[in-house]
């Protein structure tokens, strides 16, 4: 979670906050500043789901295609879940365990 979906967010609330660098951050910081308070959860939350829904269809891929092997530490991930895309979520899942960020 640390790795991958803590990167995509922070640098979008980077991006929103104007602390990247890079003309593209800039021009799309610019764009997000326009937008009025009320509508900026809207666009924090649509955000941080698009990312969410591509770790879970990522995930999804994972378990579905039998050419794909994924072990940690010396343990077969896919064998140990019941479906790995449904470890995301919940109280106890990778996002609320893992993440810095809460799931919106």
């Amino acid at each position: 979670m640390s790795r991958v979906r803590d990167v995509a967010i922070s640098r979008f609330e980077k991006t929103l906050s104007g602390d990247l660098k890079s003309e593209q951050a800039r021009e799309l910081h610019r764009e997000l500043s326009t937008i009025p308070p009320e509508l900026l959860s809207t666009v924090r939350r649509t955000v941080y789901r698009a990312i969410d829904d591509v770790l879970f269809q990522i995930l999804e891929l994972i378990d579905s295609d039998d050419r794909i092997d994924v072990h940690w530490s010396g343990v077969d991930i896919q064998a140990e879940s019941d479906g790995l895309a449904g470890e995301l979520f919940s109280h106890r899942g990778w996002i609320s365990r893992m993440s810095e960020y809460a799931e919106m």
